[in-house]
């Protein structure tokens, strides 16, 4: 069983309400082969919002409102699903605040990214799923 991002899966979640197709991952998808999942709607942040980034140890949108609390519940009860379904790879969005891995925004909402994980990427690297980013 695999991961991956919704907005992967054709599902248009991301914060302007749009998705980012990825025919491979559609076909998995199609195969039930996927769970898709997507961190902030997951964490009762519905599109289209306000993006949302890490600025120091807090998950700020652009006006300053905190979600910290709300994401890091929402990836514990993920990482269950994710033990629960044996999950072996993650398919992951690229520049995606809440997905990515390897680079993320810099927390000034200036699309600046640093060498750096999310949350979510982290916890799964942690409990050694591999990852892949997609475009």
């Amino acid at each position: 069983m695999y991961i991956a991002s919704s907005c992967l899966c054709w599902i248009e979640c991301r914060y302007d309400w749009k998705s980012n197709i990825n025919d491979d991952i559609i076909k998995l998808y199609k195969e039930w082969k996927i769970i898709s999942v997507c961190p902030e709607e997951l964490a009762w942040l519905w599109a289209p919002r306000t993006p949302i980034e890490i600025v120091w140890d807090k998950i700020l949108d652009k006006n300053g409102n905190d979600y910290t609390e709300q994401i890091n519940n929402w990836i514990e009860i993920a990482m269950d699903l994710v033990k629960n379904a044996v999950v072996e790879k993650a398919f992951l969005k690229s520049k995606s605040p809440t997905c990515w891995y390897g680079l993320i925004y810099d927390g000034t909402f200036s699309w600046n990214l640093v060498k750096w994980n999310w949350i979510f990427a982290q916890k799964l690297l942690d409990n050694s799923i591999d990852i892949q980013s997609c475009n």
